[in-house]
């Protein structure tokens, strides 16, 4: 078999030249494979996860409507003070692997910044008002009017 094509390494921001399979130079490249297998133990395990799965459109339109409503700071409390920090993510309380029928309910769901966020599947021993602030969600009014109910 010919030699390779010299190419500079993948690496960001490195401009040594290579003719590795991978891609990288010699001092990325270790670092790049255990990138790389880590990358398909996620992606192994994720299709084969079936709580993964419910991470789909219905959740995502989910979280495009709680921002809607303002849930878009840390709601994790330090000291009786909110953070002050946007939210990064959403948190399941109880996890949807115990209880997947909470999965969209925004009772169970807060917004936490990365540092906030556990390593946990859930924390259902975190208390609304010592822990976290509730998720802001409101109904839509429809235009009603106040007395009597009619439009």
């Amino acid at each position: 078999m010919p030699n390779r094509l010299e190419q500079v390494c993948r690496e960001s921001g490195c401009f040594k030249r290579t003719r590795d399979r991978s891609g990288y130079c010699a001092d990325h490249q270790k670092a790049n494979t255990a990138k790389e297998a880590k990358k398909l133990y996620y992606h192994e395990r994720d299709a084969n996860d079936p709580v993964r799965k419910l991470y789909g459109t219905p959740w995502k339109h989910f979280v495009e409507w709680l921002e809607t409503q303002g849930n878009v700071m840390c709601q994790r409390l330090e000291d009786g003070e909110q953070c002050n920090r946007f939210k990064d993510l959403y948190h399941h309380l109880i996890s949807p692997r115990t209880r997947p029928d909470l999965m969209l309910d925004p009772k169970n769901v807060i917004g936490l910044c990365r540092q906030h966020h556990p390593d946990t599947d859930g924390t259902p021993e975190w208390r609304e008002g010592v822990d976290y602030i509730p998720t802001v969600c409101r109904l839509p009014s429809f235009g009603l009017k106040a007395e009597g109910g009619q439009r």
